[in-house]
């Protein structure tokens, strides 16, 4: 069984009841649509047309992929959870200034991060509405999902408990030379980025966060004894240790 379509092969709507009908909105845009004053969506969106809706937006880069794409299979159920009915992802790149990024003086590198995040979320939201007036469901969704980050997870977020928030991957970031327009100086002359880049946040002192006998505690006294550590905890608990089996403590006596 087919539905009947019209000369421009476009599927014809049903027969509205009698009250819906007769509303005064209903009628407008059912008259627009009988002048051609509403075009009705593409069914493939142009990946061209999308690119360039994303750049003049604010992205620095941008790419799309189908939401069934087998690398995305353990996000399937998330992103339809959000918005039923996706068959399409937009991932956006917004650049950064590297040097605030880089500086030991976090409150500048904080301050880049919020200003970059802005502009990510005032980017998405811009396109989010262009492909909205265009006919097309589109949603931009938060940072996180809640019920993806465990409670560890939540207490390893101790040092963004601030407000405005600290970013613990910005010192990774910052010394890390990833990119063509960041490897040049860095293959130019290592100890100088090093040095000019590593080297103070090695020797900043600040506190660390740790939780109680982990690796990262071990870590931080013995490589960083300059920086003070402070336990925190969230019902994280180190591994037990595995006791002696009896032959091993025959032969190790």
């Amino acid at each position: 069984m087919t539905a009947a379509r019209d000369a421009e092969g476009q599927p014809v709507p049903p027969r509205l009841p009698a009250k819906p009908a007769a509303h005064p909105s209903v009628q407008a845009v059912l008259a627009r649509r009988g002048t051609g004053g509403i075009a009705r969506p593409s069914a493939v969106i142009d990946t061209e047309w999308l690119r360039e809706l994303c750049l003049a937006a604010g992205a620095d880069d941008t790419a799309a992929v189908s939401v069934d794409h087998p690398d995305l299979s353990g996000e399937r159920e998330h992103v339809q959870s959000a918005l039923p009915g996706t068959r399409t992802l937009i991932a956006m790149a917004v650049r950064m200034n590297r040097d605030n990024c880089r500086s030991p003086a976090r409150s500048v590198a904080n301050q880049e991060f919020h200003q970059t995040d802005e502009q990510a979320n005032h980017t998405a939201r811009s396109v989010t509405r262009a492909l909205q007036d265009s006919g097309y469901r589109a949603l931009n969704p938060s940072v996180g999902y809640r019920s993806r980050v465990t409670d560890s997870e939540s207490a390893s977020m101790w040092q963004s408990l601030s407000s405005p928030p600290g970013y613990k991957c910005g010192y990774r970031l910052a010394v890390r030379p990833a990119g063509e327009d960041v490897l040049g100086p860095y293959l130019d002359d290592r100890k100088n980025f090093m040095d000019c880049v590593l080297r103070p946040f090695q020797v900043k002192k600040e506190t660390l966060y740790v939780l109680l006998g982990s690796h990262a505690q071990e870590y931080a006294r013995r490589r960083f004894p300059h920086k003070p550590a402070k336990e925190v905890t969230g019902g994280w608990q180190p591994p037990a240790k595995r006791s002696a089996s009896p032959d091993r403590e025959t032969r190790t006596s």
